[in-house]
Order: C-alpha cells, then structure tokens, then sequence
C-alpha cells in the first residue's frame, strides 16, 4: 500500500478544514473588533462631553464610526460564504494596529484623553490594545500570519512607547512582553495544528490497519515511510 496515495485525500481535508477555521475565526476576529469599537467610541464620546470638547470632536467621532462600520462589513463580507481568501488576514492584521494608532494620535492631537491620562498612560492603552491583537492572531491557524501579526504590533508598540510616551522603560517592557506573547502564541498555534495532523493521520490509517498497529505507530514504536 502506497502511504503517499493513503494521505493524499487527507491532506486535500486537512487544507479545507484549516481553511474554513481560518475564515471562521476572521468572521470571530470581526465581531469583535466591532464589538471593542462601540464600547471605545461610546467611552470617547463620553469623555469629550465631560471634557467640554464633542462639539470639536464631533466630526472626527462620526468619520471613525463610519470608516469602521464600512471595514467591519467588508471583512464580514469577504470572510464569509465558500471561497477562500487567505490574504484577507494579512489585510485585517495590518489595518487593525494602524487604523488604531491613527485614531490613538488624533485623539492625542485633539487632546481628549489629557483630562483624565498623562502621556505614557495613553502610549501604554494603546500598546495592551496592539499587544491583544497579537494574542487574536491566534485563532487564525496560522504561524505565518501570527509571527507577522506579533512583528507589526511589536515594532508599532515601541514606537509609541518612545514617541508619544516618552518612555524608554516602556518600550522596553513592550519589546519583552511582545516578545514573549508571539512566541507562547506562535508555538501554542503549532502545537494546534501538529495535533489536527496527528488526528487526521490516525483517522485514515484506522481504515486501513489493526487498531494494535495504529497504536503502536502513535506511540512510535513502528515508523512508516511515504512511498
């Protein structure tokens, strides 16, 4: 028996399966996004009534409303029905920590947030949220895209840190934290999808074989070669 034919089909499933988790966690990813949106918009709209200022921020409060309304139905739409878009995560895992850095320096600009957070407390919000991007990147099934989601937020978080914060010891703590976050995230989405492997393998090679030898290969008291 040809092990090569034997998996063929199962690495066709195995693909399929980790591609409509992909999407599915990309439409997870977007109700949420818009779901943290709401709460940070009402929060903001709050504080520049108590600030005095949502007569001046009005605009720009309405214009970021409406840019993440229109993204997170673009997402939703792209992320659902039977075709596969793997590029739509490297889009999401650029425009997340961008779009909310942008907002992050026009509030600062604006000077919302001076009322109730000094300088490094605000580069600080802005790195937890950047930094819970990473931890999101997760759910996509893919090391390739977390090790690239964990490199942006990392590199924009110590920017912050330095820039706005001021904070050398911040964008230290950043660089350790983001650090550390990718690669417990990285290995954990590894360690994911070793295990669906492993599971599919056993799967097919129980219709084929004695449940003793199965065992015996997951315990790898017996190696099979391909071919």
């Amino acid at each position: 028996m040809n092990l090569r034919n034997l998996f063929s089909p199962l690495d066709a499933r195995f693909r399929d399966t980790l591609r409509t988790a992909e999407m599915r966690a990309e439409r997870q990813i977007n109700f949420a996004r818009l779901f943290a949106a709401a709460l940070v918009f009402g929060a903001d709209i709050a504080e520049t009534a108590a600030v005095g200022k949502l007569q001046q921020a009005w605009s720009v409060e309405i214009a970021f409303v409406s840019a993440f309304a229109i993204y997170g139905f673009a997402v939703h739409r792209m992320a659902s029905g039977n075709v596969y878009r793997g590029w739509l995560k490297y889009v999401t895992i650029t425009l997340d920590p961008v779009v909310s850095t942008a907002i992050f320096l026009e509030y600062a600009r604006l000077g919302i947030m001076d009322a109730f957070f000094g300088p490094e407390a605000q580069a600080g919000a802005l790195v937890m949220i950047l930094m819970t991007f990473t931890v999101l990147s997760g759910l996509r099934y893919s090391p390739a895209a977390i090790l690239y989601s964990g490199a942006m937020n990392l590199g924009l978080g110590i920017w912050i840190a330095l820039t706005t914060g001021h904070s050398p010891i911040l964008a230290s703590h950043v660089a350790v934290v983001g650090i550390v976050l990718t690669g417990v995230v990285f290995a954990h989405a590894l360690t994911s999808r070793r295990l669906v492997v492993r599971l599919f393998q056993r799967e097919a090679l129980t219709r084929f074989l004695p449940g003793e030898l199965v065992e015996s290969i997951d315990r790898g008291e017996i190696s099979l070669n391909l071919g």
